[in-house]
């Protein structure tokens, strides 16, 4: 999908995270999950992708020299992502509660 002419790309680890929690907060009742995925993916393409410079820069230290972006979702999920001029891919999704991640994928 092509937001404000930079496409949006879901990464792989990004995509393997946000199962996991599908999994977690649908695990009563699986509606639930599938719900938080869909507003979260809404989430997404319409506000993340069309503004992407509206959040604060994240300074990693393994991710150095490259443009990511830190949004928070619902008060307790981070969204890492990462903006050039042909795209916006998210690369990493977790629960605030737990520690940073790990982006040493993002060099290989």
């Amino acid at each position: 999908m092509i937001r404000n002419g930079r496409e949006v790309l879901l990464g792989e680890t990004f995509i393997q995270e946000l199962a996991l929690v599908e999994k977690y907060v649908g695990r009563d009742v699986a509606v639930r999950g599938r719900r938080f995925v869909s507003d979260l993916t809404s989430f997404l393409f319409e506000n993340l992708a069309p503004l992407p410079y509206a959040h604060p820069a994240y300074a990693h230290p393994v991710a150095q020299g490259r443009e990511l972006r830190r949004a928070v979702f619902r008060k307790e999920y981070i969204i890492i992502y990462e903006v050039s001029d042909a795209a916006v891919s998210f690369v990493f999704f977790h629960h605030s509660s737990r520690s940073p991640p790990d982006l040493s994928f993002l060099n290989g």
